[in-house]
């Protein structure tokens, strides 16, 4: 593969994750077909993914996880644009994830938390399906 052949991602789907992390600050629900797997949740922010994603990993009795946490989401949240916009990384955030496989509707992550190549997506539609369907 050429450097100019780089996998492609769905248009609409970008503007959508880019969205979710500029101002508008979109969120919906979708449901995604990545290698075979069907994953479903709400689409949110890189930042705001970057957030649950400290709350969820930093353990309040351990100072040294907790600082590498928070060292984590304040370097990968310091990516912006010269006009203050998010620089978009490439990758689709969902919270409130489920894997579906066999007919049964698992979580995904740690409390929903997912994270994903927006290139690997070979399919989506819009609304998520929850652990009650």
């Amino acid at each position: 593969m050429e450097p100019d052949d780089a996998p492609l991602s769905d248009e609409m789907l970008r503007l959508f994750t880019t969205n979710a992390s500029g101002e508008l600050n979109v969120t919906m629900g979708l449901t995604l077909f990545v290698h075979g797997s069907v994953v479903s949740g709400v689409l949110i922010g890189a930042e705001r993914w970057l957030e649950l994603w400290e709350q969820a990993v930093a353990a309040p009795d351990n100072e040294q996880v907790a600082a590498f946490t928070h060292g984590v989401r304040k370097e990968l949240t310091a990516s912006v644009a010269d006009d203050g916009t998010p620089v978009a990384d490439g990758y689709i955030h969902l919270c409130d994830a489920v894997y579906v496989s066999a007919g049964k509707v698992l979580p995904a992550g740690v409390r929903g938390l997912w994270r994903g190549r927006l290139s690997e997506v070979s399919g989506w539609g819009p609304g998520n399906l929850t652990l009650d369907q």
